[in-house]
């Protein structure tokens, strides 16, 4: 009996120990209190994690990390609970990094990069590859957070205890990070992930355990040095370490293996970001919502300002440049900026672990559609603190219960994707964007029921300086009831760079000789002018029979940038080893080849051989300029023979129509893209259609393949004129 009551009087204290401690949770922080709330099962580790800094005065700032950590957990998930690698595979990788350590120990990146230290890499990655190829893992053992688990289910008090002793250990390590106010610490430092999805079993004590022996001491400032160590670090242990062996992630140790599924830009910035600031060096992370012109976003890097102005840089590619003045880092919308890449970039977006109030998350209201893209309740806009932004005002008249409308863009994969969003004043119907970059092409949008409505007709954003607001707005589409007849030949427009290369053709010469040094050679012809992107034809006078032919890129720029190459001849001469030409480009109805079947293509070797050749291998994205740096090229064959005709295309982007190709015709109305009709294949170089919707804003998608598309108008010509391009 005394048992019994002994034990009942056990039980009583602990429920009545558990109550008070939950009790006690009214004398914490709003956010703390609802995030405890939200925990569930797992809501033990984050009371356990509060009672360790809550005993000790000296640990307030710690308790108040704590409460950071605990608070924005919410917004986070991780999609491994926790993950085990293969000790074998653990083993080799610890070996590796030994190895790779002892090589490199005390060396700059400059020392680094030399060919004594690259011998020495590739002795030991054949070493290690010898062990990896005859070694058996076993896939990493994963426990999987269950669907809409977030980090408050899944982390442990150790896990987040060990983040927080290691951030504050930091913070009188670093210089940098001593710097910072108590909130960019958090900001920075504190974080143990900034990107959602991407698993991390490693705390900040272990990416600095790792890195700091290779980044070294932090305190000279010189963050280019820093970021060049990190990088050959992760470049040169994958040289080591080869291919990937796994399906599943390790949580680390995949980051210094090629071939990693699904790893592009985003995880790279996350783990730079998680090794610089573990080792003392802020750094946070900033991604584009869209492009300008091209599909997909891109993640960089940015050193804090403390630091001093560096240059954003992309992790394992980059180093971060030095900036000698405020305005060098404002870049104006329309510039071009080599280092960075903004020139065609539309809003940018800092990743923060802290809630952000002004983000679409908690804007909205509480049944509104948030686009996927601008949903992470942790984003805040900078866009301003890069380029030149204005603050754009436009009508906002639909009846909706919605509280945010969006300025989108075009982009070929979607056909328009938001990138910057506003509070709608309904008293004044006047919608106010922010953080708007000219030079832009934008559609007015909100949602409804998941999909985009239109409130009003696109437009292009010009800069103007001259006028108050410092914007100029062209409207690209009227509303008509009339049709017209419409010919393209193009789906975007030919880039500067590729206009550029053609114009550096100028010079290029075709040789021809009897001898195989073409010491007494004759010049066929000699390029004049700058090649149009597609295949055209040079007619040759000389009708000479001659065994070896050559083609040699201009003096000023020594490279062969011709794409496609095909040496013709006439039939009448019965040549071995010769097949139908490619046709020239048609361009119009009555742009039709005569000589198509007057004409064979003498080839040097077998059809499949030639075909491997960069100057003949059908593509036009190719050259043996672009690819190899040829200065010439020699074509060879068995007897001498009889050239009439050379014909050719540049090297060029591919985007004109390609024959055989799909392609649909779209055009802007009442809101969204309409598709004209059905598909149709292309015959030749170009595609009529008749009785196109007049005067709208048109969109040709090719069905077969390629991603650069650009929106165009019509002009009363009926030319194309592109976007940006032709309508600037």
């Amino acid at each position: 009996m005394i048992k019994y009551f002994l034990t009942i009087s056990l039980i009583w204290m602990a429920v009545y120990f558990a109550n008070a401690q939950r009790i006690s949770t009214s004398n914490f922080p709003k956010e703390v209190t609802e995030a405890l709330n939200l925990a569930g099962n797992n809501r033990t580790e984050p009371e356990k994690l509060i009672s360790r800094y809550s005993v000790k005065k000296e640990d307030s700032l710690k308790l108040k990390a704590a409460y950071f950590l605990i608070s924005n957990m919410r917004w986070h998930y991780t999609p491994h609970k926790n993950i085990q690698p293969d000790s074998l595979f653990l083993q080799i990788f610890s070996l590796a990094d030994s190895m790779y350590y002892h090589l490199v120990k005390g060396k700059n990146s400059t020392e680094i990069k030399a060919r004594p230290v690259n011998d020495s890499i590739g002795k030991i990655a054949t070493f290690i590859n010898n062990i990896m190829v005859n070694s058996h893992f076993s896939e990493p053992k994963t426990n999987m957070a269950g669907e809409g688990q977030t980090d408050l289910h899944t982390k442990s008090a150790d896990f987040l205890s060990e983040q927080i002793e290691h951030a504050f250990f930091i913070r009188k390590k670093s210089p940098w990070v001593a710097k910072l106010s108590f909130d960019e610490f958090c900001t920075y430092t504190l974080p143990y992930k900034l990107l959602d999805g991407i698993p991390f079993r490693k705390t900040g004590k272990d990416f600095y355990t790792f890195f700091s022996k290779y980044i070294g001491d932090i305190s000279t400032g010189d963050m280019t040095e820093y970021v060049a160590r990190y990088n050959l670090t992760v470049n040169n242990l994958r040289k080591i370490l080869g291919k990937y062996p796994f399906e599943e992630r390790t949580g680390f140790e995949e980051l210094f293996f090629m071939g990693v599924k699904g790893f592009d830009c985003f995880p790279i910035t996350e783990y730079c970001a998680a090794a610089l600031n573990a080792c003392g060096i802020p750094v946070d992370i900033e991604y584009n919502t869209a492009y300008q012109m091209l599909q997909g976003m891109h993640s960089m890097c940015r050193i804090h300002a403390s630091l001093g102005l560096w240059s954003r840089f992309s992790p394992e590619f980059q180093t971060p440049q030095k900036i000698s003045t405020p305005a060098d880092f404002y870049i104006h919308p329309s510039s071009t900026d080599k280092v960075m890449n903004m020139n065609n970039t539309m809003n940018l977006l800092k990743v923060h672990f802290a809630a952000q109030k002004q983000s679409p998350y908690f804007l909205k209201n509480n049944n509104e559609y948030t686009p996927y893209n601008l949903s992470d309740p942790c984003m805040q806009d900078v866009s301003a603190q890069k380029m030149i932004t204005v603050q754009l005002t436009l009508p906002f008249k639909e009846r909706t219960d919605n509280h945010l409308c969006y300025l989108a863009t075009f982009n070929s994969a979607t056909g328009i994707i938001p990138v910057n969003w506003t509070i709608i004043d309904k008293k004044r119907q006047q919608a106010i964007f922010k953080n708007t970059i000219p030079d832009r092409l934008y559609f007015p949008i909100y949602y409804e029921a998941g999909e985009p409505q239109s409130f009003g007709e696109p437009f292009l954003l010009q800069y103007d300086s001259t006028v108050k607001e410092q914007y100029r707005m062209v409207y690209l589409h009227q509303s008509s009831s009339q049709s017209t007849d419409i010919v393209v030949t193009r789906k975007f427009p030919q880039k500067p760079n590729m206009i550029q290369v053609a114009n550096e053709m100028k010079g290029t010469v075709f040789l021809a000789s009897d001898d195989a040094s073409f010491k007494n050679a004759d010049t066929l012809y000699l390029l004049d002018y700058a090649p149009p992107p597609y295949l055209q034809d040079i007619i040759i006078k000389k009708t000479k029979p001659y065994q070896y032919y050559r083609i040699k890129g201009p003096a000023s720029f020594p490279k062969v940038n011709i794409s496609e190459l095909q040496l013709l001849t006439a039939k009448k001469y019965s040549y071995d080893n010769v097949v139908t030409p490619t046709p020239t480009a048609v361009l119009k109805p009555k742009d039709i080849n005569t000589e198509k079947d007057t004409l064979e293509w003498m080839l040097q070797e077998s059809f499949e051989k030639v075909r491997t050749y960069k100057i003949s291998d059908g593509s036009m994205e190719t050259s043996p300029g672009s690819a190899w740096g040829n200065t010439f090229v020699d074509i060879k064959y068995p007897t001498p023979r009889i050239i009439t005709t050379i014909r050719f295309a540049p090297l060029n982007a591919n985007n004109g129509i390609n024959p055989g190709n799909d392609y649909l015709l779209r055009y802007w109305h009442n809101g969204q893209w309409n598709d004209f009709e059905f598909p149709q294949t292309a015959e030749y170089n170009y595609i009529e259609y008749k009785n196109v919707p007049k005067n709208k804003l048109y969109w040709l998608k090719n069905l077969s393949g390629g991603k650069e598309e650009l929106p165009f108008v019509v002009d009363e010509k009926g030319k194309q004129q592109f976007i940006y391009f032709d309508v600037k």
